[in-house]
Parts: structure tokens; sequence; C-alpha cells
């Protein structure tokens, strides 16, 4: 008996192994997932297909080498259930394979927004600088922090809002860049933020500083009462004021000195307020002065001439010169006289000077005399100049 076998055409026989058992979801486009091998009973030349949903994420080669074909997301979906199809040209074999993904830490997504293209460096502290919006995919909770030179101008609160902090200044700092950091405990992700600053002309500063903490009465005009300075944040040239209740009687030059302008009198005005006013030409800044005024005893001697000649043959007793007080109070006074030779004249208690002894050119031909008057508190002196005059004599026998 023989026997025929005919041979039936079968489909081909499928072995499909994973690269591994899940793929992190930060896997590299391309990276090999599993491979396939298909063989054929009859020896036929076999193609491979992938099917099922999400089977686009992945592709297959002649080969039967499965690859990651785009970046997996666990978020969108934890594991695929891919068919593999092995087709040898009549009949197509199938097998399912199941790729899981596993999660990993994703940093989040930040997006920023600076409320103006510039802030004016007169904006008030606190006002909203940026805002921000972030999105984790593991929904962690997110911390913000601030990073830059010039960002301790700024604080940003726990919903990512940054805020002013401190006073702007356009000319120290004209703009800021800063970087804003969103951190979800384990990843982060940062934005710079551009910050310009406007330009405000600005009032210049003024300080002052008294030359003294009084001043006498009797000072001499143009004595320094107070000095000051001005600086201007724009650079401009500032120019110097005075007002206020007997400002006339001082005077400001360009460099801010304050000086005494017309005599002062503590009879009439113990101490001046006055301001003193810096200005910009836009802007001004203002300062008060007080400016003391100290008592003075007013006591001083006067001689009706300084420098006097008399002839050598006056009699004794002879007036030489006067003089004048100037005396506030009314006690009673005393004058003397002082120098070499002094003794040849006297001065009486109205303060007289008068010759006291004969006069001799050729032994003396000038004296000089200090003149002294005291009321016993307050003393002043003046220098008399006495040239004595030649006389030629006529000799009778």
């Amino acid at each position: 008996i023989t026997i025929n076998v005919i041979n039936d055409d079968e489909p081909a026989t499928i072995a499909t192994t994973l690269s591994a058992s899940s793929f992190a979801e930060n896997s590299a486009v391309g990276a090999s997932i599993a491979s396939v091998n298909a063989t054929d009973p009859e020896g036929s030349a076999v193609t491979y297909t992938l099917s099922g949903t999400g089977s686009d994420n992945f592709s297959i080669d002649a080969s039967g080498n499965i690859t990651l074909a785009s970046a997996l997301d666990y978020e969108a979906a934890t594991s695929y259930e891919l068919t593999v199809v092995v087709d040898d040209g009549t009949y197509a074999s199938t097998e399912v394979i199941t790729v899981s993904v596993a999660d990993v830490n994703e940093a989040p997504s930040l997006s920023a927004t600076v409320a103006f293209n510039a802030f004016q460096e007169n904006t008030a502290t606190g006002t909203t600088i940026a805002t921000s919006s972030v999105t984790d995919p593991e929904a962690g909770s997110i911390s913000y922090s601030l990073s830059g030179t010039g960002s301790e101008n700024f604080s940003v609160s726990s919903d990512g809002t940054v805020t002013l902090a401190s006073a702007l200044d356009y000319e120290t700092a004209s703009a800021y860049e800063i970087t804003l950091t969103a951190s979800d405990g384990d990843n982060s992700v940062s934005e710079t933020l551009t910050i310009n600053v406007g330009d405000i002309n600005e009032a210049p500063s003024l300080t002052s500083t008294l030359a003294a903490e009084s001043f006498a009465e009797n000072v001499a005009t143009g004595t320094t009462i107070a000095t000051s300075s001005a600086s201007d944040p724009e650079s401009s040239t500032i120019t110097y004021s005075l007002s206020g209740t007997g400002s006339d009687n001082f005077s400001v030059d360009a460099n801010g000195n304050v000086t005494v302008a017309s005599n002062l009198d503590y009879e009439t005005t113990t101490s001046y307020t006055i301001t003193l006013t810096a200005s910009d030409g836009s802007n001004s800044t203002q300062e008060n002065i007080t400016i003391n005024v100290t008592d003075v005893i007013e006591f001083a001697l006067a001689l009706n001439s300084t420098s006097v000649s008399i002839n050598e043959d006056v009699s004794s007793g002879t007036q030489v010169a006067t003089s004048s007080l100037t005396q506030e109070g009314t006690e009673t006074v005393t004058y003397t006289l002082s120098g070499t030779d002094s003794d040849k004249f006297s001065i009486s208690s109205s303060g007289v000077i008068t010759t006291a002894a004969t006069l001799d050119y050729e032994n003396t031909t000038s004296y000089s005399l200090t003149v002294t008057v005291t009321d016993g508190t307050n003393t002043d002196t003046e220098t008399l100049s006495i040239a004595i005059n030649d006389i030629d004599l006529t000799v009778t026998n």
C-alpha cells in the first residue's frame, strides 16, 4: 500500500521576546522594544506588521525588530496591547504582546508673563511684576524661587506671582534679568524674566551742616553759617535759594554755602529759621536751617584819632586826644595808659588824654601809648601814636 502525503500551506510560527519587562516613559525614540522570530514551514518569506490601539507609537522592521516610534507618556497610557502580525502571503499568524510603561517623575512646565514692558522707578513696593502658571505631570506640590543679579529687589509668592520688594532706581539699574524657578521637589524648570525700569526725573537730595551751634551777634558779614551739598540723580545743574523770615540777612552761593549778608542783632532776633532750597530746574528739595544768635556785651573804645603830633614845647596838661566808649551797661569804667614813658601823659575818667610832663624832641621823638578802658568785666584797648614836633628855640644873650 502506497500512502502519499499532500502538503498543506501552513501559517508561520511566531516567537516574540520583549527587551525589558517595562519601559520608562522617557525612553528615547528608536529604543528596542521587542524582537519577533517567525518561521514559515514552507520557507516562504514573511512580512511583519503591528496593530492595536497605540500601535502607531511603535514600528517593526523587515527583520521583526520592534522599536519605539514616538515618545511614551505614562500619564496618557500605562501600557499597550500590540498585535504582531506575520504574513507568509497566504496565511497570517498573530501574537499579542503587552508593553508596560514605567512612570518617571518629570519636571513641571512653567509659563511666566511680565505685567508691563517697563516699570517706572517710583513704582510702589508690592506691585505685581509678573504672573506665572505651572503644570506638573505628577500633580506635585510646586515651590518657587528667584535668582540672578538684583533678584533681591523682588519676591515671589506661593502661587508664582512676582512682586516688587524694594524701590527701583533707574540710575542704578535700568533693567533686571532674573530667573524664576519652579520645583516639584525633584525636578525644576526655570524661565528668565526681563524687567525694564523707566526713568523718572527725581528731585535732588540735599544735606546741610551748620558751621557752629550759635553765632555771636557781632559776627562779620561773609562769615560761613552753613555748608550744604546736593546731588541730582539725573546729574542736572543745582541752584540754591533761601526763603523764610529773616532770610535776607543771609546769602547762599552756587556751591550751597550760606553766609552772613548783614549785621545780626541779638536784641532784635535771637534765632532765625530759614529754608534752604536746592532745585534741578524741575524738582526741588528743601531743608530748614535754624541759626541761633548769641548776645555780645557791647563795650568798645574809640579814639578821636589814633595818630597825632604835638610840639615839644606844649605845656603840661595840653589835650592830646579824646576817646569815646560804647557801653551796653551803666557800670563805672576806668581808663589807664601803658607803654614806654606813658607816665608823661595822663588820662581822665572820661577818657581825655593830656600831657603830664615837659616833652623834649631831642630825648624822644615819638610815643606809643596803649589806652585801656574796663568796667571790671569787659575791657577794650586802642593804640595811640604821638609824634613830637621839633621846635627851634631862639637863644637871647
